[in-house]
């Protein structure tokens, strides 16, 4: 049994984020997505002023609602010229020639030369669900560490009722490969 599972509400994960430090990586489950819209806003918020550059791939909003949610929360038009902010509809990450983990490798670099602190990478991993495409999510899943020797920060993301899917030796797999198990709940608590 993975020791590393934590129940926590909105409040308190938007606590454990902004704590998180390069190399983390930890799997966050949402009940809903407005939980989702407060805690990638908020976090790519405090990740962008700290200097790293956000990478956020949606699946169920689509780049311009990101943008939208996020420019309800900071003016990011200085943070998409510069390049320190994209926003990757997930089933183009996922299924694309490129794949996700060479363009990740390609921002790492760009992070590096443009001296900025590092590499924060939200992924909704609603797509391989949509794309009845689940032993690729699992491989993927197995394929990284449960901590990152890079500059990088990653938060794979799922709809609680997509990960519920999963059988409980699936998810004891996934958790594994994971620093930290977030499992997020509707409520928000005092900061």
């Amino acid at each position: 049994m993975v020791s590393n599972i934590q129940a926590t509400d909105i409040g308190d994960t938007l606590r454990q984020l902004g704590e998180a430090d390069y190399g983390s990586h930890y799997l966050l489950t949402y009940p809903e997505i407005s939980v989702w819209r407060k805690i990638y806003a908020a976090t790519s918020r405090r990740y962008l002023e700290d200097g790293s550059m956000v990478l956020i791939i949606p699946f169920y909003e689509t780049t311009d609602s990101v943008r939208q949610t996020l420019s309800e929360e900071m003016d990011i038009k200085q943070y998409a010229q510069d390049g320190s902010l994209a926003i990757i509809d997930s089933i183009k990450a996922y299924f694309s020639e490129i794949g996700l983990m060479t363009f990740v490798d390609g921002l790492l670099k760009h992070a590096k030369s443009a001296g900025k602190t590092g590499l924060s990478v939200f992924a909704d991993m609603g797509s391989f669900h949509h794309m009845q495409k689940m032993h690729q999510l699992l491989e993927h899943e197995i394929s990284l560490p449960a901590k990152y020797d890079a500059k990088l920060r990653g938060f794979c993301i799922y709809n609680q009722g997509n990960f519920a899917t999963f059988t409980e030796l699936q998810k004891q797999s996934i958790y594994e490969h994971h620093g930290k198990n977030l499992l997020v709940s509707s409520s928000f608590s005092q900061l």
